[in-house]
């Protein structure tokens, strides 16, 4: 009898420790489906899945032959391997531990690219498309022998540096490809006003090197001209990142740019008004643009150009790099009013040069230099 009692409390005892053990796979498997759900949650969606492919990344590099000897693989090579060590590890979900045989095919201008791209290609753009050998970690699509495609791109050549752009974003001038078919839509993008800070986003277009910069060049990609109206100048870029006012002074940030605007009232004198209305309003009187920006600027001048190509811009007079305080390059010798000139400036205290070029108005634009005498900054002027 007792062991009778015994065995019915061992099946019992077994029985629960099933049913339990049933019940904990249910609810680790219910969890697993949609945790979401767990500790109360909403039932939430997960994350986007991370990019898992190489085509997918956008990165654009750069690359200098200093020496200008290396022909157009050689570059493409070069820029393929940079383009992979570059790559952000916030949103992909593999990590590259070594690329090996980098394999591509270059198209030029010479050949029938109609099927393969749409951009044009010229002497300085080329198409590339292939893909790399790597080792990895993580989540990565490649073939069997373990390549990964890269996606078609393109190279763009200004002087010696070379600019590798993903194939949509050049080809949709510099605009994320979501964005770019909103526009063809006719709905409006956020940045739609905004100048884009990648990819080639604004071409300057036709000049004539042998006259002076002119005040209808005095202008950004945008469209905003200095002495412009403060809530004008916003309608042309869009919401600022960030507004500072000070005494009389409000200072705007966009992107890579940075606006000045000069408060003029009734107070104002015609010592510091700018000639422009004393109605109250805060009018620009300052730009600058940092060297993250990708636009185009006056005669298509970009950040990265040598000093050599920028002269090639004017009707240089002296070109000659002396380390002299100021050398003419064109114009009036000193500061006339209603008169053109330019001068190229070495600043010994920073060991560069500016180029700095007057208008007939009041805009005068600041072109920088860095040491390797490449353009690393620009700076639009209104005169007092």
């Amino acid at each position: 009898m007792l062991r009778n009692m015994k065995t019915s409390q061992l099946i019992l005892t077994v029985l629960f420790l099933l049913l339990f053990l049933a019940a904990l796979v249910c609810a680790i498997v219910a969890l697993t489906k949609n945790p979401g759900t767990a500790s109360g949650g909403s039932g939430a969606s997960e994350p986007a899945a991370k990019i898992t492919s190489l085509e997918e990344i956008k990165t654009e590099v750069t690359f200098t032959d200093k020496k200008g000897e290396l022909a157009i693989k050689e570059v493409a090579q070069k820029l393929i391997l940079s383009f992979i060590n570059s790559i952000p590890k916030k949103d992909v979900a593999f990590r590259i531990n070594k690329v090996g045989e980098v394999s591509l095919a270059v198209i030029d201008s010479t050949m029938d690219y109609s099927n393969i791209c749409k951009g044009p290609l010229s002497d300085d753009v080329w198409f590339i498309s292939g893909k790399a050998l790597v080792t990895y970690k993580g989540e990565l699509l490649t073939d069997s022998d373990g390549y990964a495609f890269i996606g078609g791109r393109y190279i763009v050549r200004d002087g010696n540096t070379y600019t590798l752009y993903a194939q949509d974003v050049y080809e949709n001038g510099g605009t994320p490809p979501d964005d770019a078919a909103k526009e063809q839509s006719g709905e409006q993008t956020p940045d739609a006003q905004a100048p884009a800070d990648t990819g080639p986003a604004f071409t300057w277009g036709e000049y004539d090197t042998s006259t002076a910069i002119s005040s209808a060049e005095m202008r950004l990609s945008s469209g905003v001209t200095l002495g412009m109206a403060f809530d004008d100048v916003k309608a042309k870029t869009g919401e600022f990142d960030k507004v500072e006012d000070g005494a009389g002074v409000k200072t705007a940030t966009r992107g890579a740019y940075t606006y000045t605007f000069t408060l003029v009232n009734e107070a104002s004198t015609s010592a510091n008004d700018y000639g422009l209305p004393h109605d109250g309003k805060y009018y620009l009187t300052g730009v600058t643009a940092d060297e993250s920006c990708r636009d185009e600027f006056p005669r298509g001048i970009k950040i990265g150009d040598s000093i050599e190509n920028v002269f090639t811009k004017f009707p240089a007079a002296s070109t000659k790099l002396q380390e002299w305080a100021q050398q003419r390059i064109y114009g009036a010798y000193e500061f006339k009013k209603n008169t053109t000139y330019a001068y190229l400036e070495y600043r010994t205290f920073l060991k560069t040069y500016r180029i700095y070029a007057q208008d007939t108005g009041r805009e005068a634009v600041s072109i920088e230099f860095d040491e390797n005498n490449k353009v690393n900054g620009f700076e639009w002027i209104y005169q007092k």
